[in-house]
């Protein structure tokens, strides 16, 4: 559906943009074809909703039906909380404060830039269907996704767990869901990617066009820092009962596989080394030789999966903002 209603949004824009007259104005006026906001919305809406309904498709297919359907019940259960429900309208309620920012920008209210096409006294069309256009995406799509986004990392961090039992005494080598359980972290982070993709897009597109911190530049860089902080947080609400579970696992089978080995040294030590002991020795010496590869294994299980693109992701957003922190330090200096 978002597809369609992107799709007709930017035929009507073009459709305006040439009954106005406005897709190419003269320097330091801003045409549609000229525009990098706009398109960069247009585009970073496509390609949200293709990559959502691929990854969505691709986790389908590669993992197990019994964990993609306790991944729906999470979802669904989630999904109709009250918590999730404030959630939800929380984003809306900041979406329409930008919305009506923005609004108010382009009207010449405040930050009276050089005008674009969507100008509200020069070009009255272009201007109330762009309103339109920014309604969709301020109070409806965007939101959509962080709300979406957001519950679905609520609901992988519900079933990326090391189900085991505890008092079993055999050792528990190795975690038979550990790839399926990286895979869901991975697939958790991919989806962090495809929701900051508006929000890096906007941001550049802001420091491109507004050639002076002004209010919206700066409010841009605390907006940020702030989603700085939420992206971290998602990522460790994502692994945390993972990270719980590893550090549990980790204990727990190294003290077995400790306590087993003290045990087969003994037994060697008491060995002499005759014909008729040879066989039981050597047998001896090759579970040594498995248990000390399977220690190797589990203290190389990092409790911070995807740790390094986790960062990349969350660090991400502060891109753009040191890009023009830089040009402009470069531009003082010379």
């Amino acid at each position: 559906m978002n597809l369609y209603i992107n799709s007709f949004f930017l035929i009507l824009i073009i459709f305006i943009s040439i009954l106005e007259k406005n897709y190419i104005l003269k320097n330091p006026n801003i045409g549609l074809l000229q525009h990098p906001t706009f398109w960069i919305f247009i585009i970073s809406n496509f390609y949200i909703t293709i990559s959502l309904y691929l990854k969505h498709n691709k986790l389908i297919n590669d993992i197990t039906e019994s964990t993609f359907n306790k991944l729906n019940e999470n979802f669904i259960k989630i999904k109709k909380s009250n918590k999730n429900k404030i959630l939800f309208n929380m984003i809306i309620i900041i979406g329409f404060c930008f919305f009506i920012g923005n609004s108010l920008q382009n009207a010449k209210v405040i930050n009276k830039l050089p005008f674009d096409f969507w100008d509200s006294k020069t070009y009255i069309f272009s201007y109330f269907f762009t309103r339109i256009y920014k309604f969709y995406l301020f109070i409806l799509f965007l939101p959509n996704l962080i709300w979406y986004s957001s519950t679905l990392i609520f609901s992988l961090s519900k079933i990326i767990i090391i189900n085991y039992d505890d008092e079993k005494k055999e050792i528990n080598y190795p975690i038979k869901n550990y790839f399926e359980l990286n895979y869901l972290c991975n697939f958790g982070i991919n989806i962090l990617i495809i929701s900051i993709i508006p929000f890096i897009t906007f941001t550049s597109s802001i420091y491109i066009v507004h050639k002076q911190f002004d209010v919206t530049t700066i409010s841009t860089m605390f907006i940020t820092l702030l989603y700085i902080l939420t992206l971290i947080t998602m990522y460790y609400i994502l692994i945390n009962k993972y990270r719980n579970n590893i550090i549990k696992y980790k204990n727990k089978n190294l003290k077995e596989f400790n306590t087993e080995l003290s045990e087969i040294h003994k037994k060697i030590l008491n060995f002499q080394l005759n014909d008729s002991k040879n066989d039981i020795l050597e047998k001896y010496l090759k579970k040594e030789e498995y248990i000390f590869k399977a220690k190797e294994q589990i203290e190389k299980i990092n409790i911070y999966p995807q740790i390094i693109k986790a960062m990349i992701v969350c660090f991400s957003p502060i891109i753009p903002m040191l890009i023009r922190l830089i040009f402009e330090l470069i531009i003082k200096l010379n």
